[in-house]
């Protein structure tokens, strides 16, 4: 069934809200599961759809899932195929990781191109590249990738340079070299954001030893028989943070966010500070607010560890209609994401000058009104939705099922915070 959003905005939001597992943390902790054939207890893992969905793949594997609200318990060791399901593996981007850990696991493996959002080309090039260089065969066929591992020999050194901290990458060389205790891999560049810290903590605690040398080097020393870990808790989602937040922020509210990790969200706090936002953590947990109108600021996400994660832009510039000035925005990294959700902040009044697929001007302060708007994909569909809270009218969105595939019942939560919001089937 189809269903919207109906949000009457111009409401302040005020309380407590805890925000839910991270999907980009949830993807590698789930593929790791399949490196044991022990069973593993996971916790804080978000029922989103698109989580759902990789719990789908590893049932279709021949794993056994049992979920229990935001635990989930793996017993991987009916594993008995190697080939994810092309209807299940191209809808989500996270697919890919089990690229690593079927060729630790069972030396074969067979992956469809990966989905995702329709924000422009990512490519697993480098995936590619670093797993053959560690022994892999590796061709594409039809839009999937057919995968082979070497068969195991005397112990090697393997020296991997990424060109840039690619996280997909980084994560896939580790799950595959996991289970192999005839590498030694040394991974320069290597990506260290909390989604990687994340799955790193959960290796080691399976008896794999993963070792940081200095800010962006990790060494990586498989085991043969990689252990169940202890129940295992999957970080928060630091977007999800953000977006809850950011609706306090925007509607001149008092929201504060539990179950936070600080250090994620370092760089997106710094910004916030430059436009003028007093940022308090105590406890783990987050408030933002302002006594005076935003700064107009820069929004140029990277790909470095210190970088602001580009997941975040979509949610900025709706905070950017609000600061006084003019702020660029640039997404270099998903191309083709502007495309999907900043016409329809133009239809909501915000002054926005497209300079090219990938870079705008706003021009603020506005007064955003009531809109008909559509989510095409999840951070852009969340930028909607914040537009649609500070918005005095009432708002319908579409698409919303792109929204479910990243946030655990986002609308939920906020008409918790006092939003109103409301789902609508369609009867059609």
């Amino acid at each position: 069934m189809n269903e919207r959003l109906e949000i009457i905005g111009g409401h302040r939001l005020a309380g407590v809200a805890r925000a839910s597992g991270s999907k980009n943390a949830g993807f590698p902790i789930l593929a790791a599961t399949l490196l044991t054939e022990t069973p593993i207890q996971l916790r804080n893992v978000s029922r989103i759809a698109d989580l759902s969905c990789f719990l789908d793949i590893l049932l279709a594997l021949g794993v056994s899932i049992q979920r229990s609200g935001d635990d989930v318990f793996v017993d991987s060791s009916g594993l008995n195929s190697c080939a994810v399901p092309v209807e299940l593996g191209s809808r989500i981007r996270g697919s890919y990781y089990l690229l690593g850990s079927l060729l630790s696991r069972l030396g074969v493996a067979e992956i469809p191109l990966p989905g995702g959002c329709p924000v422009g080309d990512r490519p697993m090039d480098l995936h590619v590249t670093c797993l053959t260089r560690l022994g892999c065969t590796i061709r594409e066929q039809n839009q999937t990738l057919y995968a082979t591992a070497p068969a195991f020999g005397p112990i090697r050194s393997v020296h991997l340079e990424l060109p840039f901290p690619s996280r997909g990458a980084t994560i896939n060389v580790l799950l595959f070299a996991a289970k192999r205790p005839d590498l030694v891999v040394h991974l320069d560049n290597a990506n260290t954001s909390p989604e990687s810290v994340c799955l790193q903590r959960l290796l080691r605690q399976m008896g794999v030893d993963v070792q940081p040398v200095g800010a962006t080097k990790l060494t990586i020393m498989g085991t043969p028989a990689p252990k169940a870990a202890l129940p295992f808790t999957i970080i928060a989602d630091k977007i999800e943070i953000a977006t809850l937040s950011l609706a306090g922020l925007l509607t001149g509210g008092d929201v504060s966010v539990d179950n936070v990790d600080l250090p994620a969200l370092r760089p997106l706090l710094a910004l916030l500070e430059k436009m003028g936002v007093t940022v308090d953590t105590e406890q783990c947990r987050l408030r933002l607010s302002t006594t005076r109108p935003l700064k107009a600021a820069d929004v140029v996400p990277g790909l470095n560890t210190d970088d602001l994660d580009a997941d975040f832009e979509p949610l900025l510039a709706v905070a950017l209609t609000q600061a006084e000035g003019t702020s660029f925005i640039s997404d270099t990294i998903n191309p083709g994401r502007h495309a999907q959700f900043l016409p329809y902040l133009q239809r909501a009044g915000a002054r926005i000058e497209v300079l090219g697929p990938t870079q705008a001007k706003i021009f603020g302060p506005c007064l955003l009104k009531p809109f008909d708007g559509r989510a095409n994909d999840i951070r852009g569909g969340a930028s909607q939705v914040l537009a649609a809270l500070a918005a005095a009218g009432v708002s319908t969105i579409t698409g919303i099922h792109h929204i479910d595939r990243g946030y655990q019942s986002l609308d939920a939560k906020l008409v918790d915070l006092g939003g109103h919001l409301k789902r609508i089937g369609d009867e059609a």
